[in-house]
């Protein structure tokens, strides 16, 4: 008898209990039924900015992935293709890929008037030009250590063809990274 009388305690106190929390339940439901519609509103607009951040994200993500692919076409192309890179690099600007592009641009502009150089010394020197100003860009943008130490490599080389050779040795004693070594031996090789 005595189990059973404390069963039905417990389960009574249970059911006040239940009625409390309905009745506290029921007072707040209450209280806030005049702002449910302000309420459920800014649940759906942070739900939907939630849904626009995610879609804009992931369309960003695959017009990056996709820039990529055209900078890595357009670099392995024989021989590459510079106006391909130059357009995706504008077509991407502010982006690393657009600073690394930039810097290949230029490097491919150095080979151009390398190779003319000899035979047309006007559209060496015009390609020559465009390469600096397109290194002295990603300089004055980039903060990575690897695309400037590149960048300050090749404007030293322009510098070297242009003969300033003060300003090419300048530029190669700032070189930093995987071609600091070889840009000491250069500007090494100009104090000389």
């Amino acid at each position: 008898i005595t189990g059973k009388k404390c069963t039905m305690k417990s389960e009574h106190r249970h059911e006040l209990e239940t009625n409390v929390l309905a009745h506290g339940l029921e007072g707040y439901i209450e209280r806030y039924r005049p702002y449910f519609g302000k309420i459920m509103g800014t649940i759906l607009a942070l739900i939907a900015l939630l849904f626009l951040w995610s879609y804009v994200s992931g369309s960003t993500d695959a017009r990056s992935s996709g820039a990529w692919d055209v900078f890595n076409l357009a670099i392995g192309s024989v021989p590459p293709n510079l106006e391909v890179l130059r357009q995706t690099a504008q077509e991407n600007e502010g982006t690393p890929m657009q600073r690394l592009a930039d810097v290949t641009w230029a490097d491919g502009q150095v080979f151009v008037a390398s190779q003319m150089y000899v035979m047309n010394h006007k559209a060496a020197s015009e390609a020559l030009n465009n390469a600096a100003s397109a290194y002295q860009a990603v300089i004055q943008t980039s903060d990575d250590p690897q695309i400037t130490g590149r960048a300050r490599l090749g404007l030293g080389r322009v510098y070297e063809m242009q003969n300033d050779l003060e300003k090419a040795r300048q530029q190669y004693e700032q070189v930093t990274g995987a071609y600091a070594k070889y840009a000491k031996a250069q500007a090494e090789r100009l104090a000389k």
